[in-house]
């Protein structure tokens, strides 16, 4: 924004880093102009010096009443939903993904009674985003969770129309890293660097991004890492219970660490959960392996405990999930490794890269 010698004129920021404009005059309330201050060519705009010299004279634009919700429409259960304890167990970060679902949902949807909202509804709304099929998928999770919580909290008897509605998104998810890729990321960054330190952990330890920017020496204690997983830390906390391997400590010595997390950015901060996953990826495509991500090594770090036996109670408590049938695919993917190593054998070729 430009600095203006509009008299009374003073400006602050919102938490997103958006400026706002008021009118403050002496012994007077100040009055909040919410017209777009400049244009591209960084002039004033027509529409903003109305609104202030309407400001300044003691004349505060026509605003209209906001409409009352309509009860038991989609705008009235999503009103409820935002200011309830579910939706604030929700990290800021799940937040703001669900509400942007929500609330393009409600553009179109949200004076329609909720309760006349049926499966076949539903999944036509989904077979419109079929175009971004894990869009599509989100979209009745959402939806799913929303009509959960207003038949927990006995708002409604109606059935969850996103009962048992099917994924049209069939991915498998992020690429599980190969042990031939994991040593040609080792090659490419040695011991020393913040790459190598930053997968060492990811595979050692098997953790998520949102968890590997947070570790540090304070959850050190023996030898272990003792730490409650930032994901559903609000809703359903896990804590992980994991040994520092051997790998992950040669890092750790060989590499600077920060104050209070191990891993920081150049400018020796730590880094954002978003921060380290771009830089991650830019260490993957130097090591020219472009395909792969950080979650892929966590996949990795799995399948490889399978395939050492691991059971499903070792792997649930390594990883922090709650549910069997997660460990469970894992196994049955250490098993087809296993499989195709014994068959690579018998073939009499090398099975060490599969």
């Amino acid at each position: 924004m430009t600095r203006s010698r509009l008299k009374f004129l003073s400006t602050d920021h919102d938490r997103h880093g958006n400026v706002r404009c008021y009118v403050r005059q002496p012994g007077k309330l100040k009055v909040r102009i919410k017209e777009q201050f400049e244009d591209e060519n960084g002039c004033i705009t027509e529409s903003f010096m109305a609104a202030y010299r309407l400001a300044v004279s003691g004349k505060a634009p026509d605003t209209p009443k906001p409409r009352k919700k309509i009860e038991r429409s989609f705008n009235w259960l999503v009103d409820r939903y935002y200011k309830s304890s579910d939706w604030s167990s929700f990290a800021p970060e799940t937040q703001k993904l669900k509400k942007g679902i929500l609330d393009k949902f409600l553009k179109t949807a949200g004076e329609l009674p909720f309760e006349s909202y049926r499966q076949e509804d539903l999944i036509r709304s989904r077979d419109k985003r079929k175009e971004t099929p894990a869009a599509a998928d989100n979209f009745v999770k959402v939806i799913r969770r929303l009509f959960n919580w207003a038949i927990e909290q006995k708002i409604t008897t109606v059935a969850n129309p996103a009962y048992k509605v099917s994924k049209i998104h069939k991915s498998e998810g992020h690429h599980t890293w190969t042990p031939s890729e994991a040593e040609k990321y080792r090659r490419r960054h040695p011991i020393r660097t913040k790459a190598r330190l930053a997968f060492e952990m990811l595979h050692g330890l098997g953790v998520r991004r949102s968890d590997v920017v947070r570790l540090g020496a304070q959850h050190e204690d023996r030898g272990l890492l003792i730490f409650t997983a930032w994901k559903n830390r609000n809703r359903f906390p896990v804590e992980v219970i994991v040994t520092i391997p051997n790998e992950m400590r040669e890092a750790m010595n060989a590499t600077i660490l920060g104050e209070t997390t191990y891993l920081v950015n150049d400018e020796g901060k730590p880094y954002t959960v978003a921060g380290f996953g771009n830089q991650f990826k830019k260490w993957c495509i130097e090591a020219g392996l472009p395909h792969c991500s950080s979650h892929g090594v966590r996949k990795a770090a799995a399948v490889d405990l399978a395939e050492k036996g691991g059971s499903s109670e070792e792997l649930k408590a390594t990883f922090g999930w709650s549910k069997s049938e997660t460990a469970e695919e894992y196994t049955r993917k250490a098993q087809k490794r296993i499989l195709a190593k014994n068959a690579a054998r018998r073939r009499g070729s090398p099975g060490d890269a599969v």
